[in-house]
């Protein structure tokens, strides 16, 4: 909790959990002193806890009341910090969850007709801006000589909308710093917008006006040369995003590349 002994002797323990929490505690803890017999518990209930920043956190927490033959009621309570081992178990529920999508993106392009890839790559699209708590999930694509780029699928989330033609033909050459960065096939992972190098303060100005507090892009690859990029983009929130993340892009870039090929293939034979 990060207080000190004497900043809680003496204190109701309402002090250490979070306010909204406070009635759901008080219905357990009186259920439990009116067990019978009188001696009760509760074992490894997981909870949260409030430190005295205010920050709130996962804990586990046993309680005991007994009753002293010569004295009155009293209850023991032991509290354990389960917040490393909550995130491995979302970090694993994460990489499950991740896996299947893949799966079920990649299942969904074998047979899909060349004529319904557009909407197939704006579900797939879809699906993983929602999986990853997205505002905004988007394909790019570069002109033939890399000088210029449009988006060519774009998802947002129900409660932003953003125009697509908006975001038609614009000139890579005032994105200088993400450019050179893509084009070389490096990733993109950026958690806030302060923390952009000064090089790319032309990126940083555009963002901003667009209302994009954290965003992610990966290039995509046709026989070894980058074509385009996927990204994701937070608005109402910040990010902090993960080796995880970047892997559910490059394989999801992949996939979308691939069924991209294969639709313009059928085309020209067409």
């Amino acid at each position: 909790f990060r207080r000190s002994r004497i900043d809680v002797m003496g204190q109701h323990y309402r002090i250490l959990v979070p306010e909204a929490e406070y009635p759901g505690y008080r219905a357990r803890l009186l259920a439990l002193l009116d067990d019978e017999p009188v001696s009760g518990s509760l074992k490894d209930v997981e909870v949260k806890g409030r430190r005295a920043d205010g920050t709130e956190f996962p804990m586990e927490v046993s309680i005991s009341n007994s009753t002293s033959l010569t004295g009155p009621e009293f209850v023991v309570a032991s509290v354990r910090d389960i917040s490393e081992r909550k995130a491995v178990q979302d970090a694993l529920h994460y990489r499950l969850g991740f896996e299947n999508l893949i799966a079920e993106i990649s299942a969904n392009f074998i047979d899909l007709p060349a004529a319904s890839i557009n909407e197939g790559i704006d579900d797939a699209l879809r699906r993983i801006g929602e999986f990853a708590n997205a505002d905004n999930a988007y394909v790019a694509r570069f002109h033939n000589d890399n000088s210029r780029f449009s988006r060519s699928h774009d998802w947002c989330s129900t409660s932003l909308r953003q125009r697509v033609a908006e975001l038609q033909d614009l000139e890579a050459s005032q994105f200088p710093w993400w450019m050179a960065k893509l084009l070389a096939g490096t990733p993109i992972a950026i958690d806030e917008l302060s923390l952009l190098p000064d090089e790319a303060s032309s990126e940083r100005s555009k963002l901003e006006l667009v209302g994009i507090r954290s965003i992610v892009e990966v290039p995509m690859y046709s026989q070894g040369v980058v074509t385009g990029f996927l990204g994701l983009s937070m608005i109402r929130t910040r990010r902090s995003w993960t080796s995880d993340d970047i892997a559910l892009l490059e394989l999801t870039g992949q996939i979308v590349t691939n069924a991209l090929t294969r639709k313009e293939t059928d085309e020209e034979l067409l």
